[in-house]
């Protein structure tokens, strides 16, 4: 008997549409080791902090306190609505796959926000 071994491309497994779920993080699969970013807020927001974007969300999951100068995105609560990026007046929200390359850093920034 020849047992052959399936090769699993966790990268390319379906997503499915999950009910929100209040600390589960709606994009990931079973097979994710970190949470993705749906979007993210950069460069252009800093010392502007338009609330174009607050005001659509559905989840209330942009937000910031007085000692930061953009918003930032919950990436546990938000559901991928993508009603944050066109409103954007500045164009600083992108989604984390067109993210220009000059403005990866703000994964990170976005991602220390919400650790603190």
């Amino acid at each position: 008997m020849i047992i052959q071994a399936m090769r699993l491309d966790i990268h390319n497994l379906p997503k499915t549409d999950l009910p929100l779920i209040p600390g589960v993080p709606v994009r990931c699969d079973p097979f994710c080791i970190e949470e993705q970013l749906p979007y993210v807020i950069t460069e252009p927001c800093i010392g502007v902090k338009d609330k174009s974007c607050i005001e659509v969300c559905p989840v209330k999951c942009i937000a910031t306190d007085e000692n930061e100068e953009m918003y930032f995105i919950d990436p546990v609560a938000c559901i991928n609505c993508g009603y944050c990026e066109p409103v954007c007046p500045i164009n600083a929200i992108f989604d984390e796959f067109q993210l220009p390359p000059d403005q990866r850093i703000y994964l990170r920034k976005n991602r220390e926000f919400y650790e603190k």
